[in-house]
């Protein structure tokens, strides 16, 4: 009988050896709710505040929203604007408005300039990975529109 359960043991330790490295091989994970993307994310991870789908936004604006510590490196995380072609139009670091190290959500804050640019956007809020594994890459995108309102 012990000799049965070994061979029992076995399967079940690679069947689940198996399915471990299935999972693994499907890439990141993109969840799309309501016109947010997220990669490897969800908005128990990262929220933004005021700024959805399709908004309007000017050439300067303000960012403002929460996400979990583990989000942030040293109090910060990088957000990017790309422009139609995917290509970064403004970068800065959103920062943490309260203590950061914490599991618990950690306000934060950004300013961005995309300079003369206007036309369809978008925000992409990236967990910070200072690491540069990619497996510890994970976002939140949300298309804009910049215009000029002069």
């Amino acid at each position: 009988m012990t000799s049965n359960r070994k061979i029992i043991s076995a399967v079940a330790a690679v069947g689940l050896l198996l399915a471990v490295l299935w999972y693994f091989s499907q890439g990141p994970r993109t969840i799309v709710d309501g016109g947010y993307t997220y990669q490897n994310a969800s908005d128990d991870l990262v929220r933004l505040e005021l700024i959805q789908p399709g908004n309007l936004v000017l050439r300067q604006f303000t960012v403002t929203g929460e996400a979990r510590g583990m989000w942030y490196f040293e109090g910060s995380f990088p957000v990017e604007v790309l422009g139609k072609d995917g290509k970064v139009i403004a970068q800065a670091p959103a920062s943490a408005i309260t203590d950061w190290m914490t599991e618990e959500f950690v306000p934060f804050r950004v300013t961005l300039d995309v300079g003369s640019y206007s036309g369809p956007a978008t925000l992409v809020l990236k967990r910070d990975n200072p690491s540069s594994l990619p497996e510890n890459d994970a976002s939140l995108s949300v298309p804009i529109e910049v215009f000029d309102a002069q």
